[in-house]
């Protein structure tokens, strides 16, 4: 192989691993803004989020299908335009395996919280439930006692 479709194989590598750092730096921002946006109970902008998580995740993960070739080869045999540029490419890679292991942290993280959330709503709801039901019987048994009136039979 010529040494000039050499190096538009490490260029198409370098722009690949730069275009992930990217996307993942914008899925990171996105990530970041969920804790609040749960705690504050604000449904329509988790969902805003997490559809713009989605958007981005689809494209790392398109990707990822085209840095799959470059798996296989061995990185020693690359040959790249610099050594500046192969050493950008390494710490752009190694940059975007440390934002992946936060974002999947943080990921964990507002998952429990909304696991915790959601039975303490439906604690709540359970709570709410035995308290109307049991108005509703004290209720009930009120009326039927106003209902029925004891009267002395005097008739004997």
């Amino acid at each position: 192989m010529n040494r000039e479709k050499q190096y538009q194989e490490t260029d198409m590598l370098a722009m690949l691993i730069e275009q992930k750092y990217q996307h993942l730096v914008e899925l990171e921002k996105l990530t970041s803004k969920q804790p609040r946006v749960i705690e504050q109970a604000e449904m329509t902008t988790l969902l805003q989020i997490l559809t713009a998580k989605q958007t981005l995740l689809d494209t790392i993960q398109r990707i990822e299908k085209q840095l799959d070739p470059f798996r296989t080869q061995d990185p020693e045999l690359r040959v790249w335009r610099s050594e500046a540029h192969r050493q950008n490419c390494q710490t752009l890679n190694e940059k975007s395996e440390k934002i992946l292991s936060g974002i999947l942290s943080q990921e964990r993280e507002c998952e429990e919280d909304l696991i915790q959330r959601r039975e303490a709503t439906s604690e709540r709801l359970h709570t709410a439930h035995r308290a109307r039901t049991a108005q509703n019987t004290y209720a009930n048994n009120e009326r039927a006692a106003v209902g029925t009136t004891t009267q002395l039979d005097l008739n004997s």
